[in-house]
């Protein structure tokens, strides 16, 4: 762009102002305000004449700066010019590519370019992170948005996303491999799950310190294709173990729930001194014994029959929904009612609290509805209150015991103390209520009586420094634990499994000399106090003269301050400290497996790697043949063509049944929509008054809708 500056060629004295040059005249242009200001009543520029670079330009301006005697008007111009040229010169010109340098861009969008090579990584990321299908790269909404991005990537075919996942993951797996080599202490939880398809998995996950911070991985889901013996899963137990290069020795404790074949495994491949048996997994059957066992189940039952009507009646259902947009609750804020599922922890009491929260609509609603169940009166709320209050504290130790990042065994035994204490002090008015904490404060007595003679869980409690000996108030546990930790300090053992058995053996030996006398109960006390009132300056003696640690410190961080002091006391710690106190981790691992194999990822043939670090989950997925309906087309799958089905949901077939004669005892409806799942064959029928899709209650698209929620609803409870 050629850009005129002024001549510096002297003007005479007082001579007329000269015309606008050039440059001005394009900052006239540019700021229209400009136009209007008058020219200086002196200057020393003179006509610009000659074309220059950026460099005269820069001349010119500051031969502006030097003028004299200029008005407020004018020094505004100035500035606004000088402002202006700079914004101009400030932005660069697009630089020209060379020939070759427009020929490397190209080349790093071929399928072995660098660009290529990095935009096909990130989006088998993205599959493996989000659980996405494969043939997501197949879609053509995905095809578009990548032309947009980068017009010159060739967006990879399915084949090859799988197979560069398959090979991250080998990659992948060999490095946690080499890590858990390097770890001398190892926990593991394993469960059993079943998919969409009932096919059964084994999942394993493993929990270790390091750098005094608790880390878990998922390292397997494995097939299941035999009988659930106590042998087989022992067998594919070990054989996960080989496969990750676990040795026996390296696993401290294995923590699994309480199923008779899953027990019997663990004591077969490791011995039952390495068994725990999942704390959430007890209170829940706490939870359920007491319930069943009372008339609470009863008086539940009402509560569990108003909710499944919500569930199965679209009407009420959008009632419920009408009535929170009233009161201007936001859609992304509208609750609806909660049921229970026996294999879901505290559901229970969650149904109980929603159903509190929304008694006051749920009345309303039902009062319209003569066939609705009926609802409860203003007492039973507030047995139900009571209820819920009881049930309360049940549900919050569950939810601190199921972490996974942070200690839990050492816990354990006190907080199941602290429950049985606060259950005691927890004051109820109501009969059936009072029922039910008494059969609650039987069950805990019942299957937590004994949590302290778990040697895993009395130690991890002894070493955590927030607590130490003052939730071990059974004598003889804790002069079992206290040996333990002097044994080990004396001796230095690094295989102190072997202490452990011998530790173990002793304590029967032990139990069967004093056979119930109180006077070897006197004994083990005079024990403990001998051990706990010593002043040799031990590692375990300045343990235990410590003060106790705040209740919200990491044990962990106080172990890492510690090391200095108590090295080997702080290495017994790490190892037990590690110990999970339930399975949640790999109920975890299978609500990330139920995300994975979904509708849209249910035809998995072969061993794949999940997002998770390490973990397996059955491989390709197919984009399921959903239910297809046009509007306008009645027909759902119509015709006679034969259809290859592989999993439930993925093909129904539909069909309409008159009853147009027996409306007017069908309270109007002349209709069945009869539906059944060609796969599982499970049929359902949906009552509709018409087969107009304009119907709003009734019609064929509400039908439809219904169907859909209906199914919805059964799997959820499922």
């Amino acid at each position: 762009m050629a850009i005129r500056a002024p001549a510096r060629e002297p003007a005479p004295e007082r001579a007329p102002a000269p015309a606008p040059a050039p440059a001005e005249a394009a900052a006239s242009t540019a700021s229209p305000k400009l136009a209007k200001v008058p020219p200086p009543a002196k200057t020393t520029s003179a006509t610009m004449t000659r074309a220059v670079d950026k460099n005269s330009c820069a001349v010119a301006i500051q031969d502006i700066n030097n003028c004299d005697n200029i008005n407020p008007l004018a020094q505004t111009s100035k500035t606004t010019l000088s402002t202006g040229s700079e914004a101009l010169f400030s932005t660069p010109k697009r630089a020209k590519l060379s020939i070759g340098a427009a020929f490397s861009r190209v080349s790093a969008y071929a399928p072995n370019g660098d660009k290529s090579k990095q935009i096909t990584q990130t989006i088998a990321e993205m599959i493996t992170r989000d659980s996405l299908p494969y043939s997501m790269v197949e879609g053509i909404g995905f095809k578009k948005l990548m032309k947009t991005v980068a017009p010159l990537y060739n967006v990879p075919c399915r084949k090859t996303i799988t197979e560069l996942i398959d090979t991250k993951y080998e990659e992948k797996k060999t490095i946690i491999k080499q890590k858990l080599k390097s770890i001398k202490n190892i926990c593991l939880t394993i469960d059993e799950w079943k998919d969409m398809q009932l096919r059964s998995f084994l999942g394993v996950t493993v929990h270790f310190i390091e750098n005094y911070e608790m880390q878990s991985m998922s390292i397997a889901c494995e097939p299941l294709h035999e009988n659930h013996t106590g042998e087989y899963l022992s067998e594919m137990i070990l054989k996960v173990c080989g496969d990750w290069d676990l040795s026996i020795e390296k696993i401290v404790s294995v923590t699994t729930d309480n199923g008779s074949n899953i027990v019997k495994a663990v004591e077969i491949s490791f011995g039952r001194a390495k068994h725990i048996r999942c704390v959430a997994h007890t209170l829940n059957l706490v939870v359920d014994n007491s319930v069943k066992s009372t008339e609470v189940k009863l008086f539940l039952d009402k509560v569990r029959k108003i909710v499944t009507w919500f569930h199965q009646s679209g009407v009420g259902a959008e009632e419920l929904r009408q009535l929170q947009t009233q009161e201007k609750i936001p859609d992304g804020k509208v609750k609806h009612l909660v049921g229970d599922v026996s294999t879901r922890w505290n559901s229970q009491l969650l149904m109980i609290e929603r159903f509190i929260l929304m008694s006051s609509a749920i009345g309303s609603i039902l009062l319209k509805h003569p066939n609705a169940p009926q609802m409860l009166q203003a007492n039973e709320i507030v047995v139900l209150k009571e209820i819920e209050k009881v049930l309360r504290p049940f549900h919050d130790v569950t939810e601190k015991m199921s972490a996974e990042k942070y200690v839990t065994a050492s816990k354990a035994i006190p907080m199941i103390k602290c429950l049985r204490i606060l259950l005691d002090a927890t004051t109820i008015d109501s009969d059936l209520a009072n029922q039910l904490k008494y059969s609650l404060q039987t069950e805990l007595i019942k299957r937590f009586e004994n949590i302290q003679k778990v040697h895993l869980f009395s130690v991890a409690t002894f070493l955590d420094p927030r607590f130490k000996k003052i939730y071990l108030d059974e004598p003889l546990s804790l002069s079992k634990t206290i040996d333990y930790t002097n044994r080990y300090l004396s001796l230095n053992m690094r295989n102190d499994d072997v202490l452990a058995v011998t530790h173990s053996e002793s304590s029967v030996s032990s139990e069967v000399t004093v056979n119930g006398q109180d006077i070897w109960k006197v004994h083990h006390e005079k024990i403990v106090s001998a051990n706990t009132s010593t002043t040799k300056n031990t590692e375990l003696d300045l343990y235990i003269a410590a003060p106790l640690s705040n209740l919200e410190v990491d044990p962990l961080n106080v172990w890492k301050n510690y090391e200095g002091t108590f090295p080997k006391l702080t290495n017994l710690a790490v190892k037990h400290l590690s110990v999970m106190a339930t399975s949640a981790p790999a109920e975890r691992l299978f609500s990330k497996a139920g995300n994975i194999l979904r509708k849209t990822r249910n035809h998995l043939f072969k061993a794949r790697p999940t997002a998770d670090s390490g973990g397996i989950l059955p491989r390709r997925c197919l984009t399921l043949r959903a239910l297809e309906y046009e509007r306008g087309n009645a027909s759902l799958h119509a015709g006679t063509t034969r259809i290859d089905v592989r999993g439930i949901d993925e093909t129904w077939r539909a069909d309409f049944v008159d009853m147009t004669s027996y409306a007017g005892r069908n309270k109007g409806y002349k209709y069945m929509l009869t539906v059944i799942d060609i796969f599982s064959k499970y049929a359902w029928a949906i009552p509709i008054k018409s087969r107009s899709e304009d119907e709003p209650n009734g019609g064929l698209w509400w039908s439809i809708t219904q169907t859909m929620s209906y199914v919805t609803g059964v799997h959820e409870s499922m």
